[in-house]
């Protein structure tokens, strides 16, 4: 049986909280994925990016995944930003249950509206890629939860009240 819940979400804030209460709320380990990549780095991601290269980074994202997929009776904070790859996912849904924080796809194109320091060509990129990501995780996740990410306390009960039907059908599909 999945012994770990893989929270992936693109409000980091919210997620963040919401897979700390899981943790407490269901006596699980919390281990977060961006922690573990300032534990193996102190700078952040476009700093090692721009001196180490592309390949770098992805390889110790990888090695996370690897590391993070070995956990067992945890709650995982995958930020969406950090890493969506199906060969990745692939490897943490055959240890947890992947649990996926949706938003309403009129939400996405407006997560850069509000950026001025970016081109209108970089806010087209960033919201496509956005959309790419999202995409990947409908498709890869066991939970799909539509969730208001400006209220904590309901994605908390709305995350908890669909990770328990998830065991509910699969116990009873191991009968």
């Amino acid at each position: 049986m999945k012994t770990n819940i893989i929270l992936i979400g693109w409000d980091e804030n919210i997620t963040k909280m919401v897979a700390k209460r899981l943790a407490i709320s269901l006596e699980l380990y919390y281990a977060d994925v961006e922690d573990l990549i300032e534990y193996y780095l102190t700078n952040s991601e476009e700093d090692i990016e721009n001196t180490c290269g592309k390949e770098y980074l992805d390889g110790l994202k990888s090695n996370i995944m690897d590391e993070i997929s070995n956990y067992e009776n945890s709650i995982i904070y995958l930020p969406l930003h950090i890493f969506v790859n199906s060969e990745n996912y692939e490897k943490l849904k055959t240890h947890g249950v992947v649990v996926f924080m949706d938003i309403k796809d009129k939400l996405v194109g407006k997560v850069y509206e509000k950026n001025v320091s970016m081109s209108e060509a970089e806010k087209r990129v960033e919201t496509l890629n956005l959309a790419n990501r999202i995409a990947v995780c409908r498709q890869v996740s066991d939970v799909d939860v539509f969730v208001n990410l400006r209220k904590e306390d309901k994605a908390y009960k709305c995350i908890k009240k669909a990770i328990k039907k998830y065991y509910v059908k699969l116990m009873k599909r191991n009968k």
